[in-house]
């Protein structure tokens, strides 16, 4: 039987407010980029879900700032855009994105990909 993870996750953006995890994840909301790295920071995150167009500090800034960071370069990074041009994909992976997906979107395609994301991380650290 498959052991279910309580995970932290940090959510920035209004995108995902009725985001439905039966219970599983212990949610970060943030309301923008700088927000999202204060809270990031201040608490133990084990992924990020991030809108690209978050006010003061836009998703791909965070993600540059999280993926140079030291003490959260490790932490997994989803971004949610409205856009999938090539250019945007480019931009996000550059940034150091894990995963992009764009909206709107199926909230069980969100939960399948964050559950994917977490147990390839736990297979390498084991």
């Amino acid at each position: 039987m498959k052991k279910e993870l309580l995970l932290s996750l940090l959510i920035a953006g209004t995108a995902l407010n009725s985001y439905a995890d039966e219970g599983r994840l212990l949610r970060f909301p943030a309301t923008n980029g700088q927000e999202a790295l204060d809270t990031i920071h201040a608490n133990s995150v084990d992924i990020i879900v991030a809108d690209v167009t978050l006010p003061q500090m836009n998703g791909y800034e965070m993600t540059i700032q999280i993926k140079q960071d030291t003490d959260l370069g490790h932490l997994p990074v989803i971004l949610l855009t409205t856009k999938m041009l090539e250019e945007e994909r480019l931009e996000a992976l550059t940034a150091g994105a894990d995963d992009l997906i764009s909206k709107p979107f199926r909230l069980r395609e969100l939960q399948l990909r964050i559950d994917n994301i977490i147990a390839n991380r736990h297979r390498i650290h084991s």
